[in-house]
């Protein structure tokens, strides 16, 4: 794997370009619901232990994971540089957890599955459906700053995610197939 320093232009356009090429959940959010809540509550959970994490961090933390993702597709390893600071390194590590087999020893690989060249179309069927959350997530914090302000995005999820996730700091994950593909 070649090694990349990704840049501020790239990570503003990288969630149009993997909406793009996997698509968006366009009223699916029910069949997405148990890893857009894992995600979520990650990344709620991360901001409850460091209130530094507002929600233009996540956003950042979602170009960063989608980034990531990008990259095993594409055979690079991309270096956030000083685009990564501590608190957008905790929430994409959160979001990590949540459904990369790379960054959570707890998600087992698919059969066969090994980031190579060989097997793209299994890693891009593996990816399918955290990039599409990712999507949907990057949306909904794009939406909720813009309603709320710089922290509209967890003063929103905040009361509704509560109220289904547990109120440890044990980071969940979930591994679904892409719901469109079967």
């Amino acid at each position: 794997m070649k090694t990349q320093t990704a840049n501020q232009y790239r990570l503003e356009k990288i969630a149009a370009e993997m909406a793009n090429k996997f698509g968006k959940i366009k009223g699916q959010e029910e069949a997405y619901s148990l890893l857009l809540a894992c995600m979520e509550g990650n990344m709620l959970k991360t901001r409850r232990i460091n209130h530094k994490c507002v929600s233009r961090r996540a956003m950042e933390a979602v170009n960063m994971a989608l980034m990531t993702v990008n990259g095993y597709l594409n055979g690079i390893a991309y270096d956030f540089g000083d685009y990564m600071n501590e608190e957008n390194r905790q929430l994409y590590l959160a979001l990590m957890k949540s459904f990369d087999p790379q960054h959570n020893d707890e998600i087992p690989r698919p059969p066969a599955w090994s980031l190579n060249p060989d097997n793209i179309d299994n890693i891009t069927a593996f990816y399918a459906a955290p990039v599409k959350c990712l999507v949907r997530i990057k949306e909904s914090v794009e939406f909720w700053m813009k309603k709320m302000g710089n922290d509209g995005y967890f003063v929103f999820i905040e009361p509704a995610i509560a109220k289904i996730m547990n109120l440890d700091d044990k980071m969940g994950f979930a591994v679904i197939v892409d719901l469109e593909e079967n």
